[in-house]
């Protein structure tokens, strides 16, 4: 069996080793990247009625550590599931006042506060599909773009 020494083993393990590093930095860096690229697309593809879903889309973590390649896009408000995804089947509405402005179809001269008992109600809402969107947008490019981060590492 034949034996090999290299010289200089030690100097290229470290090289290795930081180049493998540098490469795991490019690579969070451009992940960050992406990743806010989906929130912004995802915040302008939204619905919006108050604005709050739109500003609760957030990458997670802020930004990617080169020790745990991970991240994630998403938000945390509550109906952002069925604004997603849709939603079909009966709902529970709590008792709550509103103001009445027509009775049978005509303006009333004076609105009026009421009251609505709790009851039920079926819902049948589409999905929008905002962050899905946002990431197929992004996956398109995604491989190429790591293939980038790992050429620029040094």
């Amino acid at each position: 069996m034949a034996r090999i020494r290299l010289k200089g083993q030690a100097s290229l393990r470290r090289s290795l080793r930081q180049y493998a590093r540098d490469v795991r930095v490019e690579l969070a860096r451009e992940m960050t990247a992406v990743m806010e690229e989906i929130q912004d697309a995802a915040r302008r593809m939204a619905p919006v009625d108050t604005g709050q879903l739109q500003g609760s889309i957030q990458p997670s973590p802020r930004t990617v550590d080169p020790d745990d390649l991970t991240g994630s896009v998403g938000t945390a408000v509550e109906y952002a599931a069925v604004q997603e995804f849709g939603f079909t089947g009966t709902v529970n509405v709590s008792s709550h006042t509103r103001e009445q402005t027509h009775v049978f179809g005509k303006e009333l001269d004076n609105s009026q506060m009421v009251t609505v008992d709790a009851h039920t109600r079926r819902m049948d809402r589409e999905g929008n599909f905002f962050l899905t969107k946002a990431t197929q947008q992004a996956k398109q490019t995604f491989n190429k773009r790591m293939g980038d981060a790992a050429a620029r590492a040094r």
